[in-house]
């Protein structure tokens, strides 16, 4: 029930996302239609974890929209229960006192330029090891992973219980969904982040759809 109930506006608003980044990427979606129909043949459907593994690129796009427009941009806040100095950038620290609510920015982390090259631009080929973005990713922090620079679904042993989940069915929807159409945001829509009181979406996700004619694999 927590699966099916709890993840439902969070996935469909992170999908909203999607394809609101891919509208001004028309060669990113063309490059996931190539891969699903390169899966599709080789597994003859998504119906298996094997078959939606190998939708590299597909979660590609979906992490790297999820660095830009985490739909739950802020985490609940947590009390200060002891005095506390955290260091900061420029190499000084600021005085947290007892009693002090903290909360986390997922988007301020996400976008900060001292984790990720060119923090403002949409370049899923960060999240596919091997590439040139993957690369200078890893460079500028030193040979970090992104583990704790990136938080769409929390981090450490309390993160989201249906992350695994949630991914998996983002693949396959967003794959899916492809494979069929054309999706293009209509001139009344309005992509300004509008906050529902828990989460981020469009404003007005307005698209028109066509059909798309499949590469071959």
């Amino acid at each position: 029930m927590t699966f099916l109930f709890g993840g439902h506006e969070t996935t469909g608003s992170t999908m909203s996302w999607v394809f609101t980044m891919l509208n001004d990427r028309r060669d990113i979606a063309h490059r996931i239609r190539q891969e699903y129909s390169q899966v599709v043949a080789k597994h003859g459907s998504l119906s298996t974890w094997e078959a939606a593994d190998e939708l590299k690129l597909t979660l590609a796009v979906i992490q790297e929209t999820m660095r830009l427009r985490p739909t739950v941009y802020q985490f609940l806040p947590r009390r200060v229960q002891t005095d506390d100095n955290l260091p900061t950038m420029d190499g000084t620290s600021v005085c947290i006192t007892k009693g002090t609510d903290v909360v986390i920015d997922t988007t301020t982390i996400h976008r900060n330029p001292k984790y990720w090259t060119n923090a403002e631009s949409f370049e899923p080929d960060r999240f596919l090891e091997g590439t040139e973005a993957w690369m200078a990713d890893l460079e500028l922090r030193g040979g970090k992973p992104h583990a704790f620079f990136y938080l769409p679904f929390s981090g450490g042993t309390m993160n989201c219980i249906g992350y695994r989940f949630a991914l998996a069915e983002m693949q396959i929807i967003v794959a899916m969904f492809l494979s069929q159409f054309e999706v293009e945001l209509t001139p009344t829509a309005n992509t300004n982040p509008l906050f529902t009181g828990v989460i981020l979406c469009p404003l007005n996700m307005e698209v028109t759809l066509r059909p798309v004619d499949m590469p071959t694999a």
